[in-house]
């Protein structure tokens, strides 16, 4: 069983993972580092109030909402592009896994949680895209038997995340299952959000990624992300609910990042017909929502030094 991450911890072997898996398909490996900071629910919130252009519903199926200047699309546009029209909207969900897929996907998390000898309910098998040199990962979601606990997991980086399940045992694990109430139609699960942060300050590009499983009910048809790095935004990442649960993950390449400088990332939730619905909200503590911050959650970061190395940073975000 896992238990519930704290608020701030570097990563060991920074260097490895980073050079193993991060690094930009059209640069060489670099000698670099980085920090993964995993964050609660909890977090400092604003209101922005940003524009409204497309969403979907079901990873399979298009409802468009209002026009649009630019389609959706399934794959990565350019960086270039992707400066020039920050509206672009980018749709991490790229299609179902096939039963076989789902159950392989499953069987390899269940290995990683002791006392669980068997999965049941398997659901939410989505093919996502990801960033780096690999594209495409799975996520699927399953009950353990016999501890009763349900699942989130992504294969890329092997990430557990306990998105429901029994109560009383998610409490022993210190973790707070989270449901939407009739302000909030999106929450973010207790402890699963993971911050992939790696700052070079030599100039060259670096990603800041977050990433984590949300529950839904059926007023929402998608939700969205996005990055603001020099006061500039990154395209909107975008995912669509499978089986009441999404999986949002968003991405930027960061360069010429000095000390102090501010990033932050914004998210919203949108309904079918395209319109912007009560942002995710902090989690109380014990259980249930604060009131929401309205249409748009927003977590503000500062760049720091990494106190092992001045060559490198990450970003200290305020939850």
């Amino acid at each position: 069983m896992i238990t519930k991450l704290p608020t701030d911890r570097p990563l060991p072997h920074k260097q490895e993972i980073l050079e193993r898996i991060l690094a930009d398909d059209a640069a060489p490996a670099r000698h670099r580092r980085g920090w993964l900071v995993p964050v609660s629910a909890a977090a400092s919130v604003g209101v922005f109030a940003g524009g409204l252009l497309v969403a979907t519903t079901g990873h399979d199926k298009t409802q468009p909402g209002p026009a649009a200047t630019h389609p959706p699309t399934a794959t990565t546009p350019t960086k270039r592009a992707i400066q020039a029209a920050p509206d672009i909207h980018i749709h991490i969900n790229l299609g179902p896994l096939t039963a076989a897929e789902t159950t392989k996907a499953a069987q390899t998390c269940l290995a990683k949680i002791p006392g669980s000898n068997h999965a049941t309910g398997l659901a939410h098998g989505v093919k996502v895209m990801t960033w780096g040199r690999v594209k495409t990962e799975s996520t699927v979601v399953f009950t353990t038997v016999p501890e009763n606990l349900r699942y989130g997991y992504n294969s890329r980086n092997a990430d557990l995340s306990i998105v429901g399940g029994d109560p009383a045992v998610a409490a022993e694990s210190k973790t707070t299952l989270t449901m939407p109430d009739a302000t909030h139609p999106a929450a973010s699960t207790d402890s699963s959000d993971e911050r992939y942060l790696f700052v070079n300050f030599d100039g060259t590009p670096a990603p800041l990624v977050q990433e984590g499983w949300y529950v839904v009910d059926d007023r929402v048809a998608a939700m969205r992300q996005r990055w603001f790095v020099h006061g500039k935004p990154s395209a909107w990442y975008v995912a669509e609910p499978v089986d009441g649960l999404v999986f949002l993950r968003s991405w930027v390449q960061a360069s010429a990042l000095k000390v102090g400088d501010e990033v932050r990332v914004e998210t919203q939730v949108l309904d079918k017909a395209g319109r912007l619905l009560d942002a995710p909200a902090d989690l109380k503590g014990g259980g249930g929502l604060l009131p929401s911050p309205g249409t748009t959650r927003v977590d503000k970061g500062t760049v720091v030094k990494d106190p092992s190395d001045s060559m490198y940073g990450t970003v200290n975000f305020k939850n």
